[in-house]
């Protein structure tokens, strides 16, 4: 993503701020007592209703990703699918508990396309395997790690080198990339700039449309309401954070040169 889309959140806010700010001072001035009252409170009336915009269903058009042309016959001829992990949860030891998106990002998975190798982040392989599986399997499907699960964070452009080194070694060129719909734009940007950037361009990425689950479509993805991750619960969270933590994040981060959490014995 460029930097304009990438911090597309923080432009509109200060753009919309000052215009704001300019229009408050030429009507409101007269109703105002001025001092730091008065800009407190011009900064609330307009910031209030910017973010309950910027966390509300209306914006979830601009957050989708672009799905590939014709990516529904793509889909059923691609080998392999990568999956990344949204919202994993923790029982009460501590160990991990894939959640209701991991579960459905699977299942789609299995439904939608005829991929035989699945590459997956922990979160995911934990919906039909134990963590301690060195190997496992699903429906004639094999599951592969994407990398090891550690307290390091792991960001989109990690994972995505992650992925591509794990792609080098079954020597497959060409995967489907499916996340929670409102990652999957994210991903599908540094997927790519992390092949032309360290992989000189050699993979593609097959970028479906998945949907949301709403009441209209009660088979899409849903959200993680018992998350470890906060930002991951609920869609309002999810927005907030995607525009303005998640893609500015992501933009100024170093491209990794290295799969920094690697599987042992690879």
């Amino acid at each position: 993503m460029t930097a304009a889309v990438s911090c597309a959140g923080y432009f509109s806010y200060l753009i919309g701020l000052l215009l704001w700010s300019v229009g408050a001072a030429c009507f409101l001035r007269n109703r105002l007592s001025g001092g730091l009252s008065s800009l407190l409170a011009i900064w609330l009336l307009y910031t209030v209703p910017f973010m309950l915009i910027v966390a509300s269903p209306a914006i979830d058009g601009w957050l989708r990703a672009t799905p590939t042309s014709n990516w529904r016959a793509s889909v059923k001829t691609a080998d392999v699918a990568i999956i990344l992990g949204f919202g994993y949860e923790k029982d009460p030891s501590g160990a991990m508990l894939p959640g209701a998106t991991n579960v459905k990002l699977l299942d789609w998975t299995l439904k939608k396309t005829d991929a035989r190798t699945l590459i997956v982040q922990e979160g995911v392989w934990t919906a039909c395997c134990s963590s301690k599986d060195r190997e496992c399997h699903i429906g004639g499907r094999t599951l592969e790690r994407m990398h090891a699960h550690t307290n390091e964070y792991v960001n989109t452009l990690d994972a995505a080198f992650c992925a591509m080194e794990v792609l080098n070694r079954l020597g497959r060129k060409r995967a489907i990339l499916v996340a929670h719909p409102l990652q999957l734009a994210r991903a599908a940007g540094n997927f790519d700039l992390v092949n032309r950037e360290r992989f000189a361009g050699r993979y593609s990425f097959i970028v479906p449309e998945i949907a949301i689950k709403t009441a209209r479509d009660p088979d899409g993805i849903p959200f993680a309401p018992r998350s470890a991750h906060v930002q991951t619960r609920y869609a309002f969270l999810w927005r907030v954070a995607e525009i303005f933590l998640s893609r500015p994040r992501d933009h100024f981060s170093r491209m990794p040169d290295r799969c920094k959490v690697a599987l042992a014995n690879r």
